[in-house]
Order: structure tokens, then sequence, then C-alpha cells
């Protein structure tokens, strides 16, 4: 009868969520970030409505698609992905409204 070794399984399944918890913290806290600032550049009247409700939208897509990383749900998955599409057009939006106040 031939001897298993489950340690290097059992290390490689630590990793995996310890590496899904950090995914998780990270979402989180991009969240916090984009209120934050949504909220900031509102008082500001740096941003247009538009992007602060970009913005407003963002948060709670950002906060249920984290939770896809330890619940292992397929929709939160679909919310994971549209939450990264929705933040990439928005900080592209809100580089080019910069780079347009700038020059």
């Amino acid at each position: 009868m031939q001897h298993v070794d489950t340690a290097p399984a059992a290390r490689t399944a630590l990793w995996f969520h310890a590496i899904n918890r950090t995914g998780t913290v990270e979402l989180l806290l991009l969240a916090v970030f984009v209120a934050t600032v949504t909220a900031a550049a509102g008082r500001a009247a740096q941003l247009p409505a538009l992007l602060r409700g970009l913005g407003a939208v963002l948060v709670p897509l950002l906060v249920l698609g984290g939770t896809a990383f330890t619940v292992g749900s397929e929709p939160l998955a679909v919310v994971l992905a549209v939450s990264l599409v929705v933040l990439l057009v928005r900080v592209g939006a809100v580089a080019r409204r910069i780079g347009r106040h700038r020059s």
C-alpha cells in the first residue's frame, strides 16, 4: 500500500483561501476609497453628476463582487466581473476629466 502525503494539498488549500480573503479585503478597501473620493469630489464640485452616479453604483458592486472570492457563487462572480469593468470605465473617465481640467 502506497502512502500519500496530504500536507502539500492542505498547504495549497490554505494558500488558496488566504489569497481569496485578501482579494475580498482588497475590493472592500477599494469600495471605501471609491466612496470617499466620490464624496470628496462631489463636495468640491470636481466631478460631473454622471461620474458621481457611476461611483455610487460602483461601491455596492465592489462589495458584492468581493464576496465572490469567499462564497464561490456564479452570480457573484458575474457581479465581480461587472464591477471590475465599471471600475475601469470610471477610472478612465475620471483620468480624462482630470487631464482636461489641467490643460
